[in-house]
């Protein structure tokens, strides 16, 4: 590259100043960055005459003269690059710089020799652009130079520079840098005419953290500055002319002055200093360990006097001066202390050294402005002034006196306008020790004098507020000690408003928690021992005052120092006062309390002066009187006095309570006493307020109050109880009050009234008035002679009920009084009431009250309430049911027996055979449609209940009936059909009981036979006995028509029609088949289809005959009939097990013999026909006119005896009949095990075929 030389002159007077630091400070070794790659050297043009160059990573970089960045140049350096520098060589930026590392590689830029005097560093230059980011800095003069440009700053370190990074008229964003100066006299960042924005930068080891001054708007977030320290002075952060600033969240750790030389003043040390600003903001800031440097020691002297000590450094957390306006809110400040003062050279030709004076300590402080000043919710802890030094001492002549302890301060306001210090805690200050004055000598030397301590200082000017604040541990400087006087101790003030004119300006302290404030104790004297320091809880001097449930407590005055010759004059205790009041035109104070006030002890010697513990400290002068009205005060544990009103002074307690023997009112002092008066005026309950009531007062005879009470209670009548004028002698007055109320009188009524304190008084009317009571309402009805009889009692606002009488009478009679008794405070009782017998009462109650007063008319002469007693039940009845009911519904009624008339309701009761249960529940009808739910008995009962409530008890029924709502059938009938024989009689059996009259006038047989009827088997088995013998070969049709009707009266539902016919006259000698039927069937049970059967397969050839033996013509043939199956047998296909037989009627010329056989030939003939799978084949067997027709399903076989009418016309039928059983069951038949439940199943298929009703 080519070189060029360009000559930078330095643009302020700062960058000499740390030059010249930093050539007067030796640097300390710093490692260098060992760099493997290539070494270029440049000087002049950065990008070497082109517009853009490029700094290598792993190269290194020398600058062995100063280049440019030029207006047309973009210069970037690499991350992980090396730029070495010689001394004094600067990189000036005018045109652009990227200089972003990164943070695993950051960019190196350092001394390229080992000289003392270190490289200029980078100058951004007006114009110009870039960043510096990630790149380290190791001993330079100012490692980032920035002038009418704003370049990013961030996540640079930078170490032993005198100045980290300045900006002069910029608005760069500077954040995240790490900047350690390592050097006294150093900066961290400096900006001038600056709008910036620094934020969470951590600077260590300067002397100024961050500097800013001339001009700009500077904010400040989350910076930390550390480990701060100079020769002059020491501040973390200053900022100086300014138009505003702004300070959020920073941190300030250890800021220390530097001790002095010998004789020299010890450096100021502070946290933060703002001067000359529009307008400042501060919030959480947290400022720790501030401390001034130690006065250096005085030089000994032998020609002449000691040299004196030097004074000790001061320390300071936040001091703000001359703005308009200022915040400071949140911020935390703690650990400060000024330091000690040196100690006086000692003389050994004259008098020794004074001793320095300790540091002032304070740790905020707004000391001028011009605008409102706010210090909200800070918190400030372990503020210490510095302590004096100790005095030289003086061979010849007098020792030196010892320093004077510093003050020491928690928020010291002295200027701005509307100062308010609110919602603070500020706990544990200290003011300095007086230095000792050495005890040998020839002359006695003085000891120093303890340092004074307030938390809060306001000086008011416009308005002041102190609010809420919390102020706790506050203790004055011990005096010191000397062979002369001792000094006195600090005095110690919790808050102290100070008027700053001759205006008196407001000051308001409200709701403030002011404890342990305790004034310093003074110092041993040879002469005179020191005076203990004052204590003050809450002082106002020269302001108007207004005081707000402020609380006060363990103000204790300092001790008088102890004395050194017992008959030297004695030194007092220090005074101490809860609320100090000086010079106050216009104050008052209100639900204030002040509690433990005591004087320091008296130092002993001769005739020590007095000291005092107060709780109200006021006092005036000849120019300014103090006017203070104290109100609801509360004044404890104060050691001497409640209250001291001094010449020209006016006070006026208000409901403030204190000892009369403890007060001092001066020759010119006026003290008033005020209480409060509360008056209600009393109905004679002595509760109840008269509205409208009439209250009047005089003081000493003078009408002071005359109103109407609107509610008949009037709270905070001011009365005037005394006065001390001039003198602590009561004049006292006289309180008069009276109550008036139209047409009644009070008692003790008008009265004096003492009002030594705050009182209620009472006013009682008399009472006149007589009272009430009644007894309350009763049932119409009681169904017991024991009777409770409530009543209420009400003497309205009088003294109350003092007794109840209850009186009764019965059926109209005289009143009787039945019992006394006292109602209790709510006027309600009751009385127990045995009636003698059933009847009607009536009650009354009279009643007395505690005055005397009786209730009118006594005994009564009209009741409050009656009743009827009545202790018997009603009786009542079912009307009589007929025996049979044939309707399930049917009516019930029911009614009161003969000459009852008080029944309330009844309850209907029924049993249908599960014993009794509730049909109609308390009804009022006498009749009702009862709806039974089945064929039985039903019986019925009813229960009356009568107004009084009692129940009629019955064991049994009243009626019962029979409910039979079936018609009845003829379930079998004999003879029937053909017959081979002549019947001896006819015979029908019935379902159910008949009515036989009704049944024997139904009955008729065509043609016409004469006979007799019997029954049996309980009416249900009619027998008709022909006359004579029936005819032969006749045909007879029986019919039972409906007439006929059960014993409940149920007729047939339809006529009842059989026919048979009797067999033709005998034939001539021989059998016929038909002859051997039975027997036949019975042979062909155990021959299983021989013989005299006909067995043949519907479709095959025509069927075998077997030849009969000759028989003569038959007679005429009777009436061909329909066909009818009298019997089924239903089988399991698999193995022949019958499932179910049913039958039509059971035949009395068949028996079951002959049913057994013919089942066995069934089974028999079904195990030889049926081979294979023929679809649904039917079979059939013909024995004479008996015809059995056989068919089969995929699972069941049913066999059907078919007799009369046409055969064939069953086929269809039975089909039918196998298919819905099978449709409707398969799932059980299919893996049927022999569970002959399945037979209830199938059963109502069978009775339907045998009832043709699948002929459809």
């Amino acid at each position: 590259m080519t070189s060029v030389l360009v000559r930078r002159g330095p643009r302020l007077l700062i960058a000499t100043l740390v030059l010249a630091s930093l050539v007067l400070v030796p640097s300390l070794p710093l490692p260098r960055v060992s760099a493997a790659g290539t070494t270029y050297y440049v000087s002049g043009d950065a990008c070497g005459g082109g517009s853009t160059a490029t700094w290598t990573a792993g190269d290194v970089w020398i600058l062995n003269g100063t280049a440019v960045v030029g207006p047309g140049c973009s210069l970037t350096i690499e991350s992980g690059a090396t730029v070495r520098a010689d001394p004094n060589v600067h990189l000036y930026v005018d045109g652009r710089l990227w200089s972003n590392g990164t943070q695993g590689a950051p960019i190196h830029f350092e001394n390229n020799v080992t000289a003392v005097t270190p490289w200029a560093g980078i100058q951004f230059n007006a114009s110009s652009q870039g960043s510096v980011a990630w790149s380290d800095f190791l001993r330079v003069l100012i490692a980032i130079n920035v002038t009418g440009s704003s370049p990013a700053i961030h996540n640079n370190t930078i170490v032993q520079a005198s100045a980290g990074v300045y900006l002069n008229d910029s608005a760069s964003v500077v954040a995240d840098n790490a900047i350690d100066g390592r050097k006294l006299g150093s900066f961290g960042i400096i900006a001038t005419s600056s709008n910036a924005t620094l934020e969470r930068n951590r600077v260590n080891g300067t002397s100024f953290g961050i500097r800013s001054f001339a001009g700009g708007n500077l904010t400040l977030t989350e910076n930390s500055i550390t480990n701060t320290s100079g020769s002059v002075a020491t501040i973390a952060i200053y900022l100086d002319n300014l138009t505003s600033a702004t300070l959020v969240g920073n941190t300030i750790q250890t800021v220390l002055g530097r001790d002095a030389g010998p004789g020299g003043i010890g450096s100021t040390a502070v946290g933060i200093l703002i001067n000359d600003a529009a307008r400042v903001v501060l919030t959480g800031t947290t400022i720790r360990e501030v401390r001034g440097g130690r006065g250096g020691d005085g030089a000994d002297s032998t020609l002449g006097p000691g040299n004196p000590g030097g004074s000790g450094g001061a320390a300071a957390g936040i001091a703000i001066g001359s703005v308009d306006s200022a915040l400071l809110q949140g911020n935390t400040v703690r650990d400060l202390a000024g330091n000690r003062g040196g100690n006086g050279g000692g003389s050994s030709a004259g008098r020794g050294g004074p001793g320095g004076a300790g540091g002032i300590a304070f740790a905020l402080e707004l000391f001028s402005a011009t605008g409102n000043v706010s210090y909200l919710s800070n918190t400030v802890r372990n503020v210490t002034g510095g302590a004096g030094g100790g005095g030289g001492a003086g061979t010849l002549t007098s020792n030196g006196a010892g320093g004077v302890g510093a003050d020491a301060y928690g928020v010291f306001s002295p200027g701005g306008m509307n100062a308010s210090i609110s919602g603070n805690t500020i706990t544990d200050l200290a003011g300095g020790a007086g230095g000792n004055s050495p005890t040998g000598g020839t002359l006695p030397g003085t000891g120093g004098s303890g340092g004074n301590v307030t938390a809060a200082i306001l000086v008011v000017n416009g308005m002041g507020t102190v609010h809420a604040n919390v102020i706790a541990n506050v203790s004055g400087g011990l005096g010191g000690d000397g062979r002369g006087l001792g000094g006195s101790g600090g005095n110690a003030t919790g808050v102290l408003a100070i008027g700053a004119s001759s205006s008196f300006n407001r000051t308001v302290a409200s709701y403030n928690q002011v404890s342990n404030i305790t004034g310093g104790a003074g110092g041993i004297g040879g002469k005179l021992s020191g005076a203990g320091g004052n204590a003050s809880g809450i002082a106002g001097l020269h302001v108007n005052m207004s005081l707000a449930s402020n609380a006060v407590s363990l103000i204790q005055g300092g001790d008088g120092g102890p004395y050194a010759v017992i008959s030297n004059q004695g030194s007092g205790g220090g005074y101490a006062g809860g609320f100090v009041l000086l010079e106050i035109p216009d104050g008052a104070s209100s639900l204030d309390t002040v509690q433990d006030v005591s004087p320091g002890a008296s130092g002993g010697g001769a005739l020590p002066p007095a000291s005092y513990g107060v709780g109200f400290f006021l006092v005036g002068n000849g120019t300014v009187h103090t006017r203070v009205a104290v109100t609801n005060g509360t004044i404890s544990g104060a050691n001497d006095f409640d209250l001291w009103v001094d010449n020209y002074t006016e006070v006026t307690t208000l409901n403030t309570p204190f000892s009369s023997s403890k007060i001092v009112v001066m020759a010119a002092g006026n003290l008033t006493v005020q209480n409060y008066l509360t008056v209600r005026a009393l109905w004679p309950n002595n509760v109840s307020t008269i509205w409208g009531a009439r209250i009047v007062v005089r003081d000493n005879g003078v009408e002071s109050y005359n109103r109407t009470s609107p509610l008949g209670s009037t709270s905070w009548i001011v009365v005037t109880n005394r006065r001390y004028v001039d003198s602590p002698v009561p004049q006292w007055n006289t309180t008069q009050v009276a109550v008036s109320y139209p047409a009644y009188a009070f008692a003790n009524d008008p009265r004096i009234v003492n009002l030594t304190a705050s009182q209620t008084q009472a006013f009682t009317m008399i009472d006149s008035t007589t009272p009430t009571s009644s007894a309350l309402a009763l049932p119409p009805w009681t169904a017991t002679r024991s009777v409770p009889v409530s009543y209420t009692s009400s003497d309205g606002l009088g003294v109350g009920v003092a007794n109840v009488t209850l009186w009764y009478r019965l059926n109209g009679t005289a009143w009787v009084a039945f019992g006394t008794q006292n109602p209790g405070i709510f006027g309600l009782g009751q009385f127990t009431f045995t009636a003698p017998a059933d009847g009607m009462y009536e009650f009354a109650t009279t009643a007395i009250d505690n005055a005397g007063n009786p209730q009118q008319p006594t005994p009564p002469t009209a009741n409050n309430t009656w009743t009827i007693v009545d202790t018997v039940a009603p009786a009542s009845h079912v009307a009589s049911l007929p025996p049979y009911e044939t309707s399930l519904s049917f009516s019930v009624r029911w009614a009161p027996d003969v000459g009852v008339t008080d029944i309330a309701n009844y309850t209907i009761q029924v049993n249908a055979g599960s014993g009794w249960a509730d049909w109609l529940t308390n009804t009022t009808l006498t009749s009702g449609t009862y709806t039974a739910s089945g064929q039985s008995p039903v019986a019925f009962r009813v229960l009356a209940r009568d107004f009084a409530g009692n129940l009629e008890g019955k064991t049994g029924n009243d009626t019962w009936t029979l409910v039979d709502s079936i018609a009845p059938q003829a379930v079998s009938w004999t003879p029937s059909g053909n017959l081979t024989a002549t019947p001896a009689a006819i015979q029908i059996t019935f379902s159910e009981p008949m009515n036989e009259t009704a049944v024997e006038a139904a009955f008729s047989v065509a043609p016409s036979v004469t006979g007799t009827f019997t029954w049996s088997n309980g009416s249900r088995t009619l027998r008709f006995q022909p006359s004579t013998s029936l005819a032969p070969g006749t045909s007879y049709t029986v019919s039972v028509g409906t007439g006929a009707t059960d014993v409940a009266g149920n007729g047939l539902s339809q006529a009842d029609l059989f026919t048979f016919a009797t067999p033709a006259p005998p034939a001539p000698p021989g059998l016929s088949l038909g002859d051997l039927w039975p027997v036949l069937v019975i042979l062909a049970a155990g021959l299983a289809a021989l013989g005299f059967f006909l067995v043949r397969r519907r479709g095959a050839s025509a069927p075998e005959t077997i030849a009969e033996a000759p028989k003569p013509a038959p007679a005429a043939a009777p009436p061909k009939q329909e066909a009818a199956i009298d019997d089924v047998f239903l089988l399991y296909r698999r193995d022949g097990v019958l499932i179910k037989h049913e039958t039509r009627r059971l035949r009395p010329d068949i028996d079951t013999d002959i049913l057994s056989g013919m089942l066995t030939a069934v089974q028999q003939f079904v195990k030889d026909s049926f081979h294979g799978d023929e679809e649904e084949e039917l079979n059939e067997m013909t024995v004479g006119q008996m015809h059995i027709l056989i068919g089969r399903g995929k699972w069941l076989i049913l066999a059907a005896t078919i007799t009369g009418g046409d055969v064939a016309s069953m086929t269809a039928q039975i089909e039918k009949c196998i298919q819905d059983m099978e449709d409707h069951n398969w799932d059980r038949l299919e893996d049927w095990d022999g569970d002959l439940d399945i037979a209830k199943a199938l059963g109502p298929y069978l009775k339907k075929l045998i009832r043709s009703e699948y002929a459809a």
